[in-house]
Parts: C-alpha cells; structure tokens; sequence
C-alpha cells in the first residue's frame, strides 16, 4: 500500500538542507558580555555542518537518554546557542523542546515541573541550585502511590561534553514529522500556581516564520542579533529560528548591554534584531546607533509591549524605520504588524495582521464598545463602516468598524491550545479561532488597534476603565515622558485607578491634585486616577516588559 507522504515542518529537515548546500556559511556565533569592559567577546562560531553535526550529536545523546517521542525537554540558561540545538535535535526525535526563562524562581519552576514533566532539564551554572530545590518542591516527589518523574539534570557545560563525545545520529535515521506534532512548550504570563504552557506544533512554528519572511522581506542569507531571551517567542521564534535552520547568521548575546550591543551590530554588519521598546530606548542613547553608524542594520524590529510616539520618533530621527510588531506566543509571534512607510496618522496602530493570520472581534459584557472614540465620532457613536476582518459569527451582531471588543485569531501559525490544560482551552478556543485576552478595534482600512489587556481592564466601583485611553490621556501632561495605569486593589472601589509616571530629566512631578484635575478635562469622573507614584523608571521583567504585578508592587512599598 503507498501511502501518501506529508509536508516535513520539522527543523531538523530545514537545517539538514541548508547544510547541504551551504555547509561552511557561518549560522551561530555566540557572544558573551564582560561586565567590566563593557564589550562581548566571540565564545563560539558554527558553520551550518558545525550546527547540524552537533544537532545529530545532542539527538543521539537524547535517545542514549531514553528520551524520545513527546518527551520534555527543558533548557534554562542565559541565551546560548544550545536553545536552537536542543530544538532541532529534539525535532529528529520527536521530542519536545522547552526553554524557560533563566530568572525563574524554584517555587515558579516548580509549578511548571508538575505541569510539563520533563525527562532532561539543561541550566546554566546560575540556574542549579534552583533547578535542584524546584525539583524537592515537587508535591509528588514523596508520593509513593504517584512518584513524581524525577528529570535528569545537567549543566549546559555538561551537556556540551556529553554532545561532544557521542557519534552523531545518522541522518538517515530521522523519520519525517507529522505537521501537527508539537516541537515547543513556551510557558508564558500566568501564576506559578497555573503555567500557561503554550503549545506550538512544527508547522505552526514554520507558518509563523513564513509570515515573517512576507512582511520583513529578508532572505537566508540575512544577518540577526538576538538580544531578548531565547525563552520567550521573540526571541526564540521571532526570525531566529527561521535563519538558524534556512542558512541565515544569527548572533547569539548571552546578556544585554546597550553600547557592547550596538558595537556589535556594526561589527558584524548585523541588518536585523528585534527587541522591546525599553531595549530601543536605550540604545538610542548611544551615539552611533544612526543608520549611517550602521549601515547594514536596515531592520529594528520592535514589538513585546506597544511603541511609544516618542520612541518612535526617536528611532526616525537616527534614520532607523521600526517595524512595530503585536506577536503572542499563541501566534508564535505573528500577529500584526505596522511597516515602514505608512502615513504618519497610522504611526499609533499595530498596523494590519501577518499575511496568514486572521483576526477578528469579540464583544465583551459590560463593556463600553466605544470609549475610544475615533476622528470624526464621538464616544458612544457608531461609525458606519463595517470592519473588513471578522470571523463569520461575529457578522450577526452586526460589529462595525471602530467597535471595541477582544481581538480573536486564527491562522496556520495559532496555537491549538495549552498543555495539559484543558480548562484554559475551553475557555480560550473557540473553534479555530483563539481569544487573544487584548482589547482592541478594527477600523474601516482593517487597521488594527489595541486599547488594552481585558485582564487588566481596572474595575472601579462597577465601571470598567481601559488603562489604555488613561495613559493616552496623562502623556500629553507637560513633563511626563511615559505613564502606566494599573487596577491597585481598594477596599471602598474594588480596584482604584492607579498611575505610574517617569518625567522627563529637570521635570518637577505634579501632585495628585494635578494629575486628577489635568485628566478631568478629558475623563469621566470614574477614570481620573486616585493614586499616583512617580518614579525614576519603570519596573520591567526579565524581558523587559512592564508587568501589572510590577506596577502594583510601587504601590505596595508605599503603603
């Protein structure tokens, strides 16, 4: 019987082609920062052969491991070439890859190892003792009728000797994938009591590539920093995949540094990296980080948390045209995008959606469908176009362009739901399309806005408040070069509005008599925030997000 073959998505097959043809193109090249001098150093640089060679090796090395299909494996270090490796040595075994950011704390991991289970765990020397007391926490590690999987665990330097004296894996004996096998866990927001492992297939993850490849329009012979974590879906499938396993160089920062990174980018004529907005901001503030100081680096791409105009126009002024991208793990980073070009009166969208990613809106209860009102409607109006971007069964309530509800998606590259979670899948799957938790609109040219998290909608005495149109509304008070506003909670109200704001240098920073009588010309009473911290900057996670745990806590210390 013949049966019939499918499509290999797996990152084994695209690596194993690059290097056929293109054997001694260099593919990784790992910096590694000096804290003191302020520079990287080259630790390591692989030819694709190098690459698919230790890929085979660290395969083998798995299998010799009793690892195999759907098994978990995790990799929590600072950002090294091993991220890619183990992925692809995993996708010649069917087994699965888990990267997990290095900052997690033993009760965070904890959670994580009782939801995923994995069989092998790779940790940076800094990670051990953690990996080690997390894996004591587990609450089935005593439980004699229900023992829990006790994982090996080594560090990446083990690792690296085991890989470096086993024979390679035969090519030949890599079987093809199915496309619906999942290649990656990534665990994104959520408690440590409840991870939220996100599930990616092969495909979904090559479809997320595909979209990048259409809109970034560069080719395998392209050039990449990464500088965010290699645990989180920027950094780990935001183009970096893609030119890791397609022939492309990527340079691989095992830590942040603005000027160490910025020389490195000319050094290595680097013409692509994507990083959050902080990231930018930083690096703007080095002199020669100007497209005529970097000529090569034709493609800031930006996304992790929504562009601020001024950032923005920071990144114009040195003759850099972002990219601004809205990307969720559950898209594998492919949501929309805003490109160089557009008119200046769009600079303030997400742009319109990847080429292969749909997306849609859903209403939600209780919510004010026009806050944000558009030029030429005022709120509470209606405007008469239809949005041209809505699934089907959202046509029979009749959303019109500008309506505000929950952004939905759907696409090759979306998730088909978390793992071993099937409570959250119930309640974020609906059909084909998954509910995104932003808040947003789509106006009459199918651009697409984002006013908001629904989680962090501020509940206020009854009424819900979107931080977004808030935060609008306090960065055009003179001085305030950016404001966050958060839901801190209050006995009499449920949650009080709460604004976080970072002045400009020389600034005085107002009262909170001034902020509250400031945004009352532009709020209803039950927006105009009741508590206020000025700070220096703002708090920000390991991938440098601002958090609502974080803007909470600057309250927390004030009390």
């Amino acid at each position: 019987m013949i049966t019939e073959p499918h499509a290999d998505f797996s990152a084994i097959h695209f690596l194993a082609l690059s290097a056929a043809r293109h054997a001694g193109r260099d593919n990784l090249i790992e910096l590694h920062l000096d804290p003191a001098a302020h520079t990287y150093s080259e630790a390591s640089r692989r030819t694709l052969a190098h690459s698919l060679d230790d890929a085979l090796r660290a395969a083998q090395v798995l299998l010799d491991w009793n690892v195999g299909p759907t098994c978990r494996v995790i990799i929590m270090a600072p950002n090294c070439a091993w991220h890619m490796l183990v992925h692809v040595a995993c996708s010649a075994i069917g087994a699965i890859t888990v990267p997990l950011d290095q900052h997690l704390q033993a009760g965070e991991l904890a959670a994580i190892l009782v939801n995923c289970e994995p069989d092998v765990i790779i940790c940076g020397d800094a990670q051990i003792d953690r990996v080690e007391r997390a894996t004591a926490l587990n609450p089935d590690a005593d439980n004699t009728s229900h023992p829990a999987r006790q994982p090996r665990v080594v560090t990446v330097d083990q690792w690296s000797r085991a890989v470096a004296e086993t024979t390679p894996l035969p090519l030949a004996d890599v079987a093809a994938l199915p496309a619906d096998t999942v290649g990656a866990i990534l665990y994104t927001s959520g408690t440590a009591a409840h991870p939220k492992g996100v599930t990616l297939t092969h495909e979904n993850l090559w479809w997320g590539t595909r979209n990048f490849r259409d809109v970034f329009e560069y080719g395998p012979r392209t050039v990449e920093a990464v500088s965010v974590p290699l645990s989180h879906i920027g950094g780990f499938n935001g183009t970096t995949l893609d030119l890791t396993i397609s022939g492309g160089t990527v340079i691989i920062v095992d830590a942040f540094h603005p000027a160490a990174l910025v020389e490195a980018l000319g050094s290595y004529q680097v013409e692509m990296m994507f990083a959050v907005p902080t990231m930018y901001r930083m690096m703007c503030q080095v002199p020669t980080f100007t497209s005529d100081g970097l000529p090569s680096f034709t493609r800031p791409l930006i996304g992790g948390a929504p562009v601020p105009a001024d950032l923005a126009a920071m990144l114009r002024e040195r003759g850099l045209e972002p990219f601004s991208v809205w990307g969720m793990t559950e898209q594998a980073a492919s949501g929309t995008c805003l490109v160089p070009g557009l008119p200046a009166d769009r600079s303030t969208t997400s742009g319109f959606p990847f080429p292969h990613t749909r997306i849609g809106i859903e209403m939600v209860d209780g919510l004010d469908a026009h806050a944000v009102p558009v030029e030429g409607t005022r709120a509470g109006e209606s405007p008469s176009s239809t949005a041209s971007v809505l699934p089907p069964s959202s046509r029979e309530g009749d959303i019109r362009a500008n309506t505000i509800g929950e952004l939905i998606c759907t696409g090759p590259s979306v998730t088909n739901g978390y793992w071993n979670d099937d409570e959250l899948n119930a309640a974020s799957l609906r059909g084909p399309w998954l509910r995104t938790g932003d808040l947003g609109f789509i106006d009459e040219d199918g651009f697409v806005h984002i006013v908001g998290r629904k989680v962090a909608t501020v509940n206020t005495g009854g009424e819900k408040v979107l931080p977004h149109e808030v935060e609008q509304v306090l960065t055009r008070m003179d001085g305030v070069r950016s404001a966050h506003v958060v839901g801190v909670p209050d006995v009499k109200w449920g949650e009080a509005v709460s604004a976080v704001l970072v002045m400009d240098e020389g600034c005085e920073a107002p009262s909170l008599h001034d902020v509250r009588e400031f945004a009352g010309r532009y709020l209803a009473r039950f927006k105009v925030p009741q508590r206020l911290a000025v700070v220096e900057s703002l708090p920000v996670s390991s991938n440098g997000k601002v958090t609502v745990c974080a803007l909470r806590a600057v309250f927390a210390q004030g009390d």
